[in-house]
């Protein structure tokens, strides 16, 4: 015997294994880490960004005061930009096809609909 128990799978109780091909469609964590620092870039810094352009922009400010704010305008991080986020699924990456209120993708949002994953969302099925 090489102990490995053949039963083990159909054991009542017995976890259920993840098929290798719904974890090959699912996201790395560090792109979902990097997803969600970029929003809260653009959260925490979309104000001061206005005000330096418009700064930056003024044709009434004084030279020297306008150049500053141009200069901090161009040192702000990348990450910054109002249209830098994309709303992408955190399990799959997908852009497309993600339900905005819920920031995951349809075919994520139809299985956890389906299985009640999603509170206060009932999935019809024909009796």
């Amino acid at each position: 015997s090489s102990g490995i128990n053949a039963e083990w799978p159909l054991r009542p109780g017995a976890p259920l294994l993840t098929p290798a091909r719904d974890m090959s469609r699912a996201r790395p964590h560090h792109q979902a880490i990097r997803n969600n620092y970029r929003r809260q870039v653009i959260r925490m810094q979309t104000f001061d960004r206005l005000q330096l352009k418009t700064i930056a922009e003024s044709d009434l400010l004084p030279k020297r005061l306008k150049e500053q704010a141009a200069l901090d305008f161009a040192n702000m991080p990348y990450d910054s930009h109002p249209n830098m986020p994309v709303d992408q699924c955190p399990h799959t990456g997908h852009k497309a096809g993600v339900i905005n209120d819920y920031k995951i993708n349809r075919m994520f949002f139809r299985n956890f609909a389906h299985k009640g994953h999603i509170a206060g969302l009932k999935f019809w099925k024909y009796p």
